[in-house]
């Protein structure tokens, strides 16, 4: 099983400390645009312990020049979660859990290296759905905030929402809520940071920053 990065924004960090956030969806990008192909075709398949798809576009008659695409991540993965961050004496400070008044420059979540990690987790599980089958328990595991009338709908448009954020103006239409695209969805579980990357991490909420 491999170690690799997985990026979240600071509201989606805080949902992982709080315990709400325990699944991910992620774009499976098609080969083409849609305007260039029509639609793609997408079928799961498992290999072993491996899991990828299969995938062709409606031009190529059926599957003579397939393209198998693997996650991004596997079940048993461990994965580090690159947060917006900045360094602090001998450890670091993450933006989702500072409170201070820093005017400083953070550092983005992209460029965070593995030794500055304070989250952790573990792939349980991977597969496909169309975006538009997330159930109502689904989307508050995304980490979307809970509504109280219990009814789950307000989970659903939150969701959307946050989907839709994460996304350029540009790509709404291809793959946005209502374009209904495929996507990986990743289940997973905190854990302990292996002991080869321990190292001391500031994470108070409040630090005296020297400006």
């Amino acid at each position: 099983m491999s170690v690799k990065p997985i990026l979240f924004n600071c509201e989606m960090v805080r949902a992982i400390l709080e315990g709400r956030k325990t699944v991910t969806r992620r774009l499976i990008r098609p080969r083409y645009k849609p305007d260039e192909c029509g639609f793609q075709v997408i079928t799961r398949c498992d290999t072993g312990e491996r899991i990828y798809v299969e995938k062709f576009d409606e031009w190529e008659v059926g599957f003579e020049n397939p393209r198998y695409v693997n996650p991004p991540y596997q079940v048993g993965d461990t994965l580090y979660v690159r947060e917006t961050w900045r360094p602090y004496k001998d450890g670091y400070l993450y933006k989702a859990t500072c409170n201070d008044d820093w005017d400083g420059l953070w550092k983005p979540s992209i460029h965070m290296p593995k030794d500055a990690a304070r989250i952790w987790l573990r792939v349980k599980e991977v597969r496909i759905e169309k975006l538009q089958e997330i159930t109502k328990k689904q989307a508050g595991a995304e980490g979307v905030s809970y509504e109280t009338d219990n009814s789950g709908l307000m989970r659903i448009s939150q969701f959307i929402k946050l989907w839709n954020s994460t996304l350029a103006a540009d790509d709404l239409e291809e793959y946005g809520w209502k374009a209904n695209p495929w996507v990986w969805v990743i289940e997973f579980e905190r854990c302990e940071k292996p002991r080869e990357n321990a190292k001391k991490i500031y994470t108070e909420q409040k630090v005296s920053i020297q400006k």
